[in-house]
């Protein structure tokens, strides 16, 4: 049997056997290393995280509209950014509590930039660091997850702990002491 070299994703070996070359990215879509940039990263793709945003998106109310952004423009405004985080971090709050776990918020950055990817930064390890960086523990799903629980906290009113000894102490807002010197 006779192999054909092409560079088609299909190559026709005879007629009745087919090869087909598979790849994890598309040529057309992975981005070029112009001159002076960073090394282009080999493509990985995290599907089942992709999935999962997608499936978020599609069944979220104002998900429909951050894909639709995206689909036409391959890019979205500051406000789309900020709900599409909104709208994720809200889902991920809702199935993990307000500390979901490290690896949680990995999967989340990495589906972003799978199911998007021209939001990924090519400047960055694994480009999906802007979202959530794992290292730092900062970005995008990160803040926003902090705003959440500090928002939480304040519902909750003063916080009232115990010393060892038994004494309890109440946090007290320094606005409202007044100290005189």
């Amino acid at each position: 049997m006779k192999h054909l070299s092409t560079s088609s994703p299909c190559s026709i070996a005879s007629e009745d056997t087919v090869i087909l070359n598979f790849s994890l990215c598309d040529p057309a879509e992975e981005p070029v290393a112009a001159e002076g940039s960073q090394p282009k990263r080999p493509c990985r793709i995290n599907y089942e995280a992709k999935a999962l945003i997608e499936k978020i998106l599609t069944t979220k109310p104002g998900g429909d509209r951050v894909m639709e952004e995206y689909a036409k423009t391959k890019s979205i405004t500051d406000s789309t950014r900020r709900q599409l985080i909104n709208i994720l971090t809200a889902e991920m709050t809702e199935t993990h509590g307000t500390s979901p776990p490290r690896s949680v918020k990995v999967m989340y950055a990495q589906g972003i930039v799978a199911l998007f990817p021209y939001l990924e930064d090519p400047y960055s390890q694994n480009g999906y660091e802007h979202y959530y960086d794992p290292e730092s523990g900062s970005g995008y799903i990160a803040w926003r997850l902090k705003t959440i629980q500090r928002k939480a906290a304040e519902e909750r009113g003063p916080a009232v702990s115990t010393s060892p000894k038994g004494n309890i102490y109440h946090e007290v807002e320094l606005s409202t002491c007044e100290t005189s010197y």
